[in-house]
């Protein structure tokens, strides 16, 4: 499971665990939530840090040539 660390966040990605492709968000060790990379959408988690989290996302998935 390949990690980035982008904006303050640790994101994991699953792509082959199960459908659909995501990653798992992380902030100072604690678990923000999953993000849907097909559908662009929370899949589960507080949603307190969405916003920021979403921006790091988008980031590094312009880094990684999966935008």
């Amino acid at each position: 499971m390949p990690r980035w660390k982008v904006g303050g966040f640790v994101i994991v990605l699953y792509r082959y665990d199960h459908p659909p492709a995501h990653v798992h968000v992380w902030k100072d060790n604690e678990f923000v939530g999953r993000y849907d990379l097909e559908h662009h959408c929370w899949i589960e988690g507080p949603y307190h840090a969405a916003a920021q989290a979403r921006k790091a996302i988008a980031e590094w998935a312009e880094q990684t040539g999966l935008a």
